[in-house]
């Protein structure tokens, strides 16, 4: 994107708004009328219609049939964040993809909108952790969206003094550290060379967060510890902590770390 947005500007809007009212602003998706038709049915199934979109409303969302897709979420994400988005947008885009994929199952529709829900958070955290960096980092360039996340496991790419810095912003919980551990023995791919910072975020920690209506954050806090850690700290060989084994290296990921590769 071509500047990092403040995105937390929009969330006061957001929660004054039901997902209902909400799609009387998604142009796209109104003048669809069968696309509008399903995509009413999902926050209908997915209790959310009646619902204010703030952060509170994607947590716990029901299970329907959820299993693999092709679709790519961070690609609808990025698209949509380029000029303005709201979560029922963010929705109405991915039933829209299903519609073009030819997926016409509602239940299988559904499943597809819950795990885009579930990842939503995220790209938020990780679109707010990217606009807290570029006020620390004068002079760098930022770069969030779905080419470095997908063709290198990087969520935010951050050239600074003439070196790259590869974010990693994950959870702190068993599912986030072990896919992170995946990614990091290379078992998704190769690790691009560089400096990568590693951002564990334990968003039932409220000393390393801040809640915007139900959108848990990295805290100013945090996000200055990442500067002077990078500015300050010799990164860690990536050779090195690549042999740990995955326990070990688990425990390494709980914490902020920079690891040169």
């Amino acid at each position: 994107m071509p500047d990092i947005q403040d995105i937390r500007k929009y969330m006061d809007t957001w929660g004054q708004m039901t997902y209902k009212s909400g799609l009387d602003y998604c142009y796209e998706i109104k003048n669809n009328a069968s696309v509008l038709e399903i995509c009413t049915e999902v926050l209908k199934k997915q209790r959310l219609f009646e619902k204010k979109m703030d952060g509170y409303s994607v947590q716990n969302i029901p299970c329907i049939n959820e299993g693999k897709t092709d679709i790519i979420f961070t690609n609808i994400f990025w698209k949509l964040a380029k000029i303005y988005i709201t979560p029922v947008s963010y929705i109405g885009s991915v039933v829209n993809e299903c519609t073009k994929k030819e997926i016409s199952n509602i239940d299988e529709i559904c499943g597809i909108v819950g795990r885009a829900l579930r990842a939503f958070p995220s790209f938020l955290r990780e679109m707010d952790l990217a606009y807290k960096l570029s006020r620390f980092m004068h002079n760098s360039e930022i770069v969030t969206g779905p080419e470095q996340d997908i063709g290198d496991h990087t969520d935010i790419l951050i050239k600074y003094n003439n070196v790259e810095y590869r974010v990693w912003s994950y959870q702190n919980y068993d599912r986030g550290l072990y896919n992170t551990a995946q990614r990091f023995y290379g078992n998704r791919g190769n690790i691009p060379k560089g400096i990568h910072v590693l951002c564990p975020i334990d968003i039932s920690n409220k000393n390393v967060i801040e809640n915007v209506d139900g959108w848990f954050f990295y805290s100013e806090k945090y996000v200055h510890y990442l500067f002077e850690m990078i500015s300050f700290e010799k990164p860690d060989s990536y050779a090195e902590i690549r042999r740990l084994e995955q326990y070990a290296l688990k425990l390494y990921l709980k914490k902020p770390n920079i690891v040169s590769r």
